[in-house]
């Protein structure tokens, strides 16, 4: 049975919120990172490293913004609506984990790049009726 698999029998909820943070944040995360983000936020692991970090992976741990400029206009768009819905907090922020626990247990994690000022959404298109049959 692989790993994945034992998590899901064993911790279902944090398995879940594992996916949820996956889908927030795309695919600047692998899994692992984002099943350890899950523990820290939760308290459920000892202060220390990881058992599956290596020397070289602890030694780049910490928080990295990506570049607002080199994603794809669809993605900053997906971004600027997230950001409106949850009051300018990143899914990193969300959690509530701080840089020196994710230095600690030796996470590599990439966070947004909010610009200042958030960009404004424009207005919905109103939504056509469809007549009755």
């Amino acid at each position: 049975m692989t790993l994945k698999a034992w998590r899901w029998i064993l911790f279902p909820r944090l398995h879940w919120r594992t996916y949820r943070l996956l889908s927030a944040c795309g695919a600047t995360m692998d899994y692992h990172t984002a099943w350890g983000l899950i523990l820290l936020s939760t308290g459920k692991h000892p202060a220390g490293r990881f058992p599956w970090v290596s020397d070289e992976q602890a030694a780049a741990a910490g928080v990295v913004a990506d570049d607002w400029n080199s994603i794809s206009h669809s993605e900053k768009w997906w971004r600027v609506v997230w950001l409106a819905r949850e009051g300018g907090k990143t899914p990193i922020q969300l959690l509530g984990v701080s840089e020196q626990d994710i230095k600690t247990a030796g996470l590599r994690v990439i966070d947004w790049d909010v610009p200042t000022p958030l960009p404004t959404l424009p207005e919905p298109r109103p939504r056509r009726r469809r007549r009755p049959s």
